[in-house]
């Protein structure tokens, strides 16, 4: 849904408005879901939009898509003004996030061999409830004994507040002597040009120092202060840098300090620790191929959609940071435009999580 409006860029500008209205009613009902000051004249507002929105949306996007639209992601934008009205500010009864009460399911679920065929994976989860259940009641087996957390660095990120990247890695030497194990080696090709990038920015950012190897990491997770929260509340990203996630290239992006108090943007290409010589403290880095502006003026500004590019000038396409400084993540779309380059981009500010754009409506 988020990518949509990007999709009709160059298409159909009317239907950019369209796609943008419906995503921004989505975000503008997360947020006033969990608001404490939502007042009649509000509702009424919410509810006309909502209304003018659907009969728009109805002439134009729905035709084109499955079942002409009738899902429930249209269906339940009619009910959100009626159900604040009845029910008041649901601030603690936001379903979309409760995806993790699914975990008993997902324990019985991988027990099986996943086959959906038949409904076999049902069975077999059913035989394995019995089994728990037969386990309980004839020895000491509790399945309900919570088993000791291991520490993720999302867990680690969750009770210090701090930026913490994976404990699972790959060790790799930069000198040309250094022996690379198999696992190494893998890493180390799939970075291509990366690695090089990496090591020059070592020599820059440590001279002398200059560390002997990185252990090279795939996730992160930021404790972020972000923007549209308060001062002292803070979100929780998890970013990755990887050629083989799940068998494809992940690379998430990034806003980061420029000059002068600036925001940058950029897409994280390696997540690693290193130790410089001659010191025993541990450094967290981040190698960024960075974003640049560019002129740009469309449909799609109109929405905060931040037109980027690659940066070309000289000493800014890549830089090497301390993981620590990292800002928070961003969703970064290619720019789908039929006259768009390679290397085009728009900072896409559709997200659920997102303050809502100042007057969309």
């Amino acid at each position: 849904m988020q990518v949509l409006p990007h999709l009709l860029h160059g298409v159909d500008n009317a239907l950019v408005h369209v796609a943008a209205t419906w995503v921004l009613s989505y975000m503008e009902r997360h947020r006033k879901c969990r608001s404490q000051d939502i007042t009649p004249p509000l509702l009424q507002s919410m509810e006309q939009t909502t209304m003018q929105f659907l009969a728009k949306f109805a002439r134009t996007i729905a035709p084109r898509l499955p079942r002409h639209g009738n899902t429930i992601k249209v269906h339940r934008l009619v009910h959100v003004p009626e159900v604040i009205m009845r029910l008041g500010a649901l601030r603690q009864c936001d379903a979309q996030f409760f995806e993790s009460t699914n975990r008993n399911e997902k324990v019985l679920y991988k027990t099986t061999n996943g086959r959906s065929r038949d409904d076999m994976h049902l069975g077999g989860m059913v035989q394995s409830l019995a089994l728990r259940e037969v386990l309980a009641s004839t020895s000491t087996f509790d399945p309900n004994v919570q088993v000791a957390a291991r520490a993720t660095a999302y867990l680690t990120a969750a009770e210090t507040g701090e930026h913490t990247l994976a404990k699972r890695g790959v060790l790799i030497p930069l000198g040309e002597g250094g022996r690379c194990s198999k696992e190494a080696s893998k890493v180390k090709s799939a970075m291509g040009g990366d690695f090089a990038i990496m090591v020059r920015g070592l020599s820059v950012e440590f001279g002398e120092q200059k560390p002997a190897s990185v252990f090279v990491v795939s996730t992160g997770v930021l404790a972020a202060a972000v923007p549209w929260l308060g001062d002292e509340e803070s979100e929780l990203h998890t970013v990755r840098a990887t050629h083989d996630f799940h068998r494809r290239p992940y690379y998430d992006s990034v806003a980061f300090p420029g000059r002068n108090n600036s925001v940058r943007y950029g897409q994280l290409r390696v997540l690693f620790t290193t130790t410089p010589r001659a010191s025993t403290t541990q450094v967290s880095m981040a190698l960024i191929r960075c974003y640049a502006a560019r002129a740009e003026s469309s449909v799609l500004s109109s929405y905060g959609c931040t037109p980027l590019k690659w940066s070309t000038v000289l000493g800014q396409q890549h830089t090497i940071v301390p993981f620590s400084s990292l800002l928070y993540k961003v969703y970064v779309v290619p720019d789908f435009h039929p006259e768009a380059t390679p290397g085009q981009f728009h900072l896409c500010p559709f997200k659920w999580n997102r303050k809502p754009i100042e007057g969309w409506g």
